[in-house]
């Protein structure tokens, strides 16, 4: 059985005007820039008399060698989610409003392939390799992976650190 390590987590509240398209555009580019592999979880949409409600879930993975991988599992939530327009050099744009909550839980994954499970003796020798010979390495595979979430944290609070959209009558 994979054996998970949280590494940390990372989590941004916002409220106010920005396109949906372009925060589901600047994950997508952190994936592909970080050698990530996309895994979907979960996507929905809907409807009511506040606007739109919309759940994204995904988690990118990526393998470190034969026995440890990255995982980062990623949530959205949208709510209160109501088209706008806003002022952008002169031109009106259709922009979106609503309040987000950003979530990331970063964890490094031994084993993922549960390989090393055969017997109670295997198991006993894995996690005494892991605890004692490649700590260093998990923990320098740790910071890492880190690293490369929080980049993608600093992605987002830059994007939604911004207050130069006003909204303008449609």
């Amino acid at each position: 059985m994979a054996e998970q390590r949280k590494i940390g987590e990372h989590t941004i509240s916002y409220d106010g005007i920005f396109n949906v398209n372009e925060i589901f555009q600047i994950l997508k580019e952190w994936i592909k820039e970080y050698d990530y592999k996309p895994n979907e979880q979960f996507h929905s949409e809907k409807v009511d008399d506040n606007g739109k409600q919309i759940m994204y879930r995904i988690n990118p993975w990526k393998k470190i060698n034969e026995y440890v991988m990255y995982d980062v599992y990623v949530k959205f939530v949208l709510t209160d989610v109501k088209d706008v327009y806003v002022d952008i050099d002169g031109k009106k744009r259709k922009m979106n409003k609503g309040a987000i909550m950003f979530y990331a839980y970063v964890a490094l994954t031994s084993d993922y392939e549960g390989s090393r499970e055969s017997s109670p003796m295997i198991v006993f020798f894995r996690s005494l390799y892991d605890r004692l010979i490649a700590g260093n390495e998990m923990s320098k595979w740790g910071q890492t992976e880190l690293k490369e979430t929080l980049e993608l944290r600093k992605r987002m609070e830059a994007y939604f650190n911004f207050d130069h959209f006003k909204e303008v009558k449609a």
